[in-house]
């Protein structure tokens, strides 16, 4: 509630106690296994706030050349003001028409192992590279009744471990169901990805404006500023 009325994060206690996945009876997210267990640094997470002045938020989304080397080239990219995407954000960058954009479902069948579904995610990446496709996005959107998603942070691990020979062919994008909160995201964008969008999230705070969700306050306020506000906390 509190992202989404005044678009700040929730107050967390710094310790945890909690079992670690590994020793958890109950099926937990990939990426609790990446949460610290205290604070370990003193410094807030507010940096890009405070020091606006010489850091932000923006990332540039296109092939990553020599930067060496100052070419005409180097200021071919396009540049996002953030890397949390709203779905108008995501669908502008699948319509404009200056880089080449491959989307990739993410996903293995209830007959086959993940590893399997893995290899063929880092085949159909490998092609689209060949394709001269400079930003892929892969998604876990729309999945058929026998297809599973491949956990993000795993597919994200797996594209820039195994293929880090590519990987300055391109940008990945990440259209997903899974992340919910501001530590799935830095996972995320700390593997290897540009940029996120929390489909999922914008799909729980839609039916949470149109009443399906009956656990949550009644609110004022409209579907686009409670995404904003989410946004912002993230």
């Amino acid at each position: 509630k509190e992202p989404a009325f005044k678009a700040k994060e929730p107050i967390y206690s710094t310790g945890d106690d909690t079992p670690i996945p590994i020793l958890s009876k109950r099926p937990v997210s990939f990426f609790r296994y990446f949460r610290q267990r205290f604070a370990q640094v003193t410094n807030p997470p507010i940096d890009s706030i405070r020091e606006r002045n010489i850091m932000d938020l923006s990332m540039n989304l296109g092939k990553k050349v020599n930067f060496l080397k100052e070419e005409p080239y180097h200021a071919h990219r396009l540049k996002i003001s953030s890397p949390i995407l709203k779905e108008e954000d995501l669908l502008a960058i699948k319509s404009q028409d200056v880089f080449k954009v491959k989307e990739i479902k993410i996903y293995f069948k209830e007959n086959e192992s993940l590893k399997k579904g893995i290899d063929r995610l880092l085949n159909e990446v490998k092609q689209a590279v060949k394709e001269n496709n400079e930003i892929i996005i892969i998604s876990d959107r729309n999945l058929k009744e026998d297809e599973l998603p491949i956990p993000t942070l795993l597919a994200v691990g797996a594209i820039y471990s195994k293929l880090k020979d590519l990987t300055s062919k391109f940008s990945l994008v990440v259209d997903t169901f899974e992340v919910k909160n501001t530590h799935e995201v830095a996972c995320l964008i700390s593997y290897g990805a540009s940029a996120v969008c929390p489909h999922g999230l914008w799909a729980i705070l839609d039916a949470w404006k149109s009443g399906k969700l009956k656990d949550l306050p009644h609110t004022n306020l409209d579907y686009n500023t409670l995404v904003s506000n989410v946004k912002k906390a993230l």
